[in-house]
């Protein structure tokens, strides 16, 4: 019983939703779309369906069947990647009434658009809305799809009842402009680019110029469209390198012609002049790319050569002129200070203004003429102040000059006041001049200790001179003077053949050493190089 009564219901349930099924199965009417291409000969859409890079490819879309339609929204997708939308609009079948489309394309690939219009009743069988689109590029020959989907529709009633509308699918063919082969042949032989490629660039340059722009702009999506494209600035890299290479070789040219660049600094003698000069003035004439060829090191080492051998003529010159000083006994020099200390003076002050490379050089013999110019600096001091010690001793026994000349056999009673004054300033004088004077004033002791002799065996003290005390003092002093000029005189004329004698071998002596003082101060001014006419005379003074 159940199950007569299950049957009955599934076969009422059958017959209720066969009317249904009818209904929802039969056909909505449907928007579909027709596409076209702007002919710019006709200045005018061509229906197509094949289109080419850059065509303005325009999409209408269109009812199949009248349609009261007051409105509706839809969206339109395609590619992006190989259209770009420019434009959409309403068809002029609603030109007489108040009509208008709205469209948002913020989605990439997406145009949504609201289209609708206040006339009240719109029988519209046709094309009624238009999207345009500019083909991008593509590598190949392809297709492309434009789907429209209708969201919602509505009448033009005041009850805006909804319509059934359907969208549908158009599919585009996407064509490549053909590429002529003998302008691909060209563009192969760029892949390899060398400094010698001039030509063939050019003729590929020309080659692309004859192309129509459809061909052009298929050829920019082809993989040798890169190599073309780059064979310009690959071949000035080349030609760059060529040159780059050739600079090279020239700035390597010149220093293998210039060995001289090679060379230690401190090896540098005046023997190198001539090679250095003409280093310096190659270098002088090269062109400025070559020089920018070349190290640092190499730029910078011809001022150094310059330096060097401006140290090396400075040293040549030095040692030429002052080789003497350090070559010569040392004692050449102290023999006659006055006229040494001139050379030595004045290499010292050259020695000062010499470079630091030339110092460096010449350290041994600097420090040679360094240390006798001391030397001399205080031989000469010592003479100095030897002389002013003279000079200080000859004013004061030009003062004392009778006391000084005295001796113990012709003093007399009358020289003690001058000989006592003459031992106070002898006290006054500084250390140096009293040992110079020390054996004068031990003549002037011996002196007075006479004196004061004779003032003891002088009766009263008296003078000795003009005193008229019973002439004692007098004939003592008489006595004692003749027994010593009896004695004097008497040892002369026993011994006056000995005494001449050696008198002339005294003279003799000196004759000679006056002589060799001569020739031995000739020989040294030889040696320094001195040429003073009154040499002769110092040598012998000396």
């Amino acid at each position: 019983m159940k199950f007569k009564k299950m049957l009955l219901w599934v076969l009422v349930l059958t017959i209720l939703a066969f009317p249904v099924n009818c209904i929802t199965s039969a056909e909505a009417p449907q928007l579909s779309m027709e596409t076209y291409v702007w002919d710019a000969s006709k200045q005018a859409n061509s229906l197509a369906n094949d289109f080419e890079i850059d065509d303005t490819l325009t999409v209408r879309i269109k009812t199949d069947s009248a349609i009261n339609l007051g409105g509706l929204q839809i969206k339109l997708e395609y590619d992006s990647a190989k259209f770009k939308f420019v434009d959409g609009s309403h068809s002029y079948l609603f030109t007489d009434n108040y009509a208008s489309l709205m469209v948002n394309t913020k989605k990439s690939g997406i145009i949504s658009a609201v289209f609708d219009t206040t006339k009240a009743s719109n029988s519209v069988n046709g094309e009624f809305l238009t999207f345009s689109f500019n083909v991008l590029g593509f590598s190949a020959d392809t297709t492309a799809d434009f789907k429209l989907t209708v969201v919602s529709a509505f009448d033009s009633t005041a009850d805006h009842n909804k319509i059934n509308l359907s969208g549908s699918t158009k599919t585009v063919n996407l064509k490549v402009a053909n590429v002529p082969a003998d302008f691909i042949t060209l563009v192969e032989k760029l892949k390899t680019v060398t400094a010698e490629s001039a030509t063939d660039i050019a003729a590929a340059e020309e080659a692309f110029a004859k192309l129509t722009s459809q061909q052009k702009l298929a050829f920019k999506q082809n993989p040798l469209y890169e190599v073309f494209n780059s064979a310009k600035s690959r071949y000035n890299a080349k030609v760059e390198e060529a040159k780059n290479a050739e600079l090279d070789k020239a700035a390597k040219a010149f220093v293998n012609d210039n060995p001289i660049l090679k060379k230690d600094l401190n090896k540098v003698t005046v023997a190198d002049e001539e090679a250095i000069n003409i280093v310096a003035s190659a270098y002088s004439k090269l062109d400025a790319v070559i020089k920018n060829r070349l190290s640092n090191d190499i730029k910078n080492k011809i001022p150094a050569l310059e330096e060097a051998l401006e140290s090396a003529l400075q040293v040549a010159d030095f040692k030429a002129t002052y080789s003497k000083i350090w070559t010569l006994p040392e004692s050449d020099f102290l023999f006659s200070p006055g006229d040494s200390i001139g050379i030595v003076t004045e290499a010292a002050m050259i020695a000062d203004t010499l470079s630091d490379m030339s110092k460096a050089k010449l350290t041994k013999e600097i420090a040679a003429i360094k240390a006798l110019k001391e030397k001399l600096d205080a031989v000469i001091d010592a003479d100095a102040k030897q002389k002013a010690i003279e000079a200080d001793a000859a004013v004061y026994q030009k003062v004392w000059l009778k006391v000084l000349t005295k001796n113990v056999n012709n003093v007399s009673l009358g020289d003690k006041t001058a000989i006592e004054l003459a031992i106070s300033e002898y006290g006054k004088l500084s250390d140096e001049v009293k040992e110079y004077l020390k054996p004068k004033y031990e003549n002037l002791l011996k002196l007075l200790a006479t004196v004061e002799s004779l003032e003891a065996i002088s009766p009263e003290g008296g003078s000795g001179e003009g005193s008229n005390n019973g002439g004692t003092t007098e004939t003592i002093i008489k006595t004692v003077t003749n027994t010593k000029e009896n004695i004097i005189t008497k040892y002369l004329k026993k011994n006056m053949t000995k005494v001449i004698y050696w008198l002339l071998i005294l003279l003799a002596v000196s004759v000679i050493c006056a002589v060799y003082s001569y020739i031995y101060h000739y020989k040294l001014k030889k040696k320094l190089g001195l040429t003073d006419e009154n040499d002769a005379e110092e040598a012998i003074e000396v």
